[in-house]
């Protein structure tokens, strides 16, 4: 019983000196100096001869009870510690998962916005393909001879007059693609009164 109630002792610290105190009223070492079996009535040695003799004390059954109250109480503040413990890792665990989810939500806004600028990249790299494309083409024109139209009237109709152009270069140049023929408007040239253009 003494081994059982120490090794439970040892597993709380703060009990260590309770049950210590209680076990050294009881638990002290008795020496004996063993009597001569052949002389039965032969007296025992005195302390002052060298031989230490200690009572032992009787372990009551209220020590037993004091000593079971006493690991109840601990016990019981234990596993208030443990209960306490545990709530607050579920609420930090709690906390995390808050925080883990705004993270994916900012996330996936993060991800959209990138494959909103992705496909801006792309409109961007088409148009300047494009804008690279006509400033070629009109640096290209600016070092040939253009075909100038003259005597085009002020007060024409441009849709027609661009289809009746178009039809004439085809006509003159097959091979010619519609994107290669650029027709401007340009303006007014000669007196103001007077209703032709170039």
């Amino acid at each position: 019983m003494r081994c059982l109630l120490v090794a439970m002792a040892s597993q709380r610290g703060k009990t260590d000196n309770t049950i210590k105190d209680l076990l050294s009223k009881s638990t002290s070492k008795h020496t004996e100096c063993p009597r001569d079996r052949s002389s039965p009535t032969r007296p025992q040695p005195t302390p002052s001869q060298g031989d230490k003799v200690e009572e032992e004390a009787p372990v009551t059954r209220s020590f037993i009870e004091t000593l079971f109250l006493t690991f109840h109480d601990d016990i019981t503040s234990l596993k208030q510690e443990v209960a306490c413990t545990i709530k607050d890792i579920h609420r930090k665990l709690s906390d995390v998962s808050q925080r883990v989810d705004t993270i994916k939500q900012a996330g996936n806004a993060k991800e959209e916005e990138l494959e909103a600028c992705r496909c801006e990249r792309l409109e961007l790299q088409d148009q300047n393909a494009d804008l690279n494309y006509l400033l070629k083409d009109l640096e290209n024109r600016s070092r040939r001879a253009n075909i100038s139209i003259k005597g085009v009237p002020l007060h024409a109709d441009l849709d027609k007059l661009e289809d009746s152009m178009l039809r004439l270069f085809r006509h003159i140049v097959p091979a010619l693609a519609d994107k290669e023929i650029l027709l401007d408007h340009t303006h007014r040239a000669g007196a103001h009164g007077s209703h032709k253009t170039f």
